[in-house]
């Protein structure tokens, strides 16, 4: 009897477990089912596209990887250069200023302007960018910041700046904007010119004095030789008569010299003050034509004018431009041996361009940048050119920049030279004395 009660416990037991086996099954074939179906909705190419995306991924890490090590590079390259420009900005001899751009508060200072000033590195940080002597008058300062933000760039010469204890430099300040991180930030540089401005005085005061030292007695020794040539104080035979002329052409040649540096002394000082007149530029061009056309006619050259055929009126200083077409004209009868000179005038949209074209020797390319500077040729033949002062271009070019124009020189050995200078149309219309 006991064993068949413990048979009939174990059968349902195991009629139990049978039980939950079945249920189990049919719970894995729901699931079966359901993978099944859920299989039919990728597409037969499954495998092949995994296959491609986990190719994908790589390529892209890899690209990852590269762009990091390229970031990392890069972000060594700016350390070093954010320290090399820091070791310029501490050790450079001139004062540089950070300024914030929108508030005008100073962020940084270099130990030269610490020096420069007299002021420590910490009160400088506590002051605004016209509190430090360059700009004292707060509006001015914030009239020169304004401009800043639209111009990025500002130029000033010659600006006071006032020290700690007191002294007066004169400097030069440039100042540029850029962007920081979505911050505006100046950076002012300022170099003390007192140095300079003595010297260009210095030498500004000996061109005056040995020009006026030599005008006098060069005026009395022209004089005496006039009177010598002319045969005033006695007859003379043709060898000295040709001696003496050379002489006197020489002594011309001195008084050119003279005067020019005289005009060159004013112009650099701005002493020259234009007298504007309303006058046709033809008349003026005619003039010095007539002026030259004995010398070129000797020499075999045609001077061709061309102008526009409607008269051309301008205002400007009539003496000084005569002064300019005069130089430019006789260069170009001087340097050329045969051939033609062409005088040409151009009304341009906002311009009116003189050129004067030759068909002498031309000027190598490397002397050119000498033509227009002072003392550009003295003591040095050019290549192609005679021995000359340079003192009339240098002076032309300061007469047409004083004009508010520009002037050039364009050249090829064997083929001439063009020199060409512009004046604003403006000019015309100009009612004002410069």
């Amino acid at each position: 009897m006991k064993n068949k009660k413990r048979n009939k416990r174990k059968l349902t037991k195991e009629i139990g477990s049978l039980r939950k086996q079945i249920l189990g099954l049919e719970k894995l074939k729901v699931n079966l089912q359901y993978c099944e179906e859920e299989l039919k909705k990728y597409p037969d190419d499954f495998e092949e596209q995994l296959e491609n995306r986990t190719a994908a991924e790589k390529i892209i890490n890899k690209q990852l990887r590269h762009e990091i090590l390229q970031r990392k590079l890069l972000d060594e390259a700016l350390q070093v250069t954010a320290t090399r420009y820091r070791r310029l900005f501490e050790t450079t001899k001139e004062g540089i200023l950070i300024v914030d751009g929108e508030t005008g508060q100073i962020i940084d200072v270099n130990p030269f302007l610490v020096e420069m000033l007299g002021y420590s590195h910490e009160a400088f940080l506590e002051k605004k960018f016209w509190d430090i002597g360059v700009f004292k008058d707060v509006e001015a300062s914030k009239t020169v910041l304004a401009d800043l933000k639209t111009k990025k760039h500002v130029r000033y010469e010659d600006l006071p700046l006032v020290t700690k204890n007191g002294q007066i430099l004169e400097v030069e300040f440039i100042s540029n904007i850029y962007q920081v991180n979505s911050k505006k930030l100046i950076q002012c540089n300022i170099r003390d010119i007192s140095e300079r401005k003595r010297l260009e005085g210095l030498k500004e005061g000996i061109v005056r004095t040995v020009a006026h030292e030599l005008r006098n007695p060069l005026g009395i020794v022209k004089e005496g030789m006039s009177v010598v040539l002319e045969g005033l104080v006695g007859d003379l035979n043709k060898k000295q008569k040709e001696i003496l002329t050379l002489v006197n052409n020489t002594i011309d040649r001195l008084v050119r010299v003279t005067n020019g540096l005289l005009d060159i002394s004013k112009l650099e000082a701005g002493k020259i003050e234009l007298k504007k007149e309303s006058f046709e530029i033809a008349d003026l061009i005619n003039e010095v034509i007539f002026l030259f056309k004995l010398k070129a006619g000797k020499k075999g050259l045609e001077i061709e004018v061309r102008l526009p055929e409607k008269e051309v009126k301008i205002y400007a200083d009539r003496d000084k431009l005569l002064q300019v077409f005069t130089n430019l004209i006789g260069n170009a009868i001087k340097f050329t041996e045969k051939g033609s000179i062409e005088v040409l005038v151009a009304e341009k949209e906002k311009d009116i361009e003189v050129s004067v074209t030759d068909t002498g020797r031309g000027i190598n390319k490397e002397d050119l940048k000498n033509l227009f500077t002072t003392f550009g040729q003295f003591g040095v033949v050019l290549k192609g050119l005679e021995r000359g002062s340079g003192l009339g271009l240098c002076i032309s070019k300061d007469i047409i920049e004083l004009h508010k124009g520009e002037i050039r020189a364009e050249s090829e050995i064997g083929k001439g030279s063009k020199f060409i200078f512009t004046l604003p149309r403006a000019l015309r219309q100009d009612t004002r004395v410069a």
